[in-house]
């Protein structure tokens, strides 16, 4: 299935992750261009899914991670790149808590 809406539910919550705000709100983070999604495949991050242009699946690694093939025009929406090369990765960051710090006195 390729998906060429940009009202389709999945794509608008996808677009909303170029606002950083709603990236950290969810612990993710972006992977754009075919080497870094290959290297995060490579690198077994843990991959939420990966989008791509139908021209770009066929230069992806395997992989287990969900994939959705859209078209350029959606890819462009989704995308926070003037010339987005189709391919991107959405990676769940695992952002360990650090505990409330008290200054030592430096006296």
């Amino acid at each position: 299935m390729v998906y060429s809406s940009k009202q389709n539910p999945t794509i608008k919550a996808i677009a909303l992750l170029k606002d950083k705000k709603y990236r950290q709100k969810n612990n993710l983070y972006i992977a754009e261009g075919i080497k870094m999604v290959n290297d995060a495949i490579k690198f077994n991050q843990p991959i939420e899914c990966i989008v791509v242009t139908s021209e770009m699946q066929v230069h992806l690694e395997n992989t287990n991670a969900r994939i959705l093939v859209v078209t350029s025009e959606v890819f462009a929406y989704i995308s926070d790149e003037t010339t987005p090369q189709g391919a991107l990765a959405i990676i769940k960051v695992n952002i360990p808590r650090i505990p409330n710090i008290i200054p030592f006195p430096l006296s």
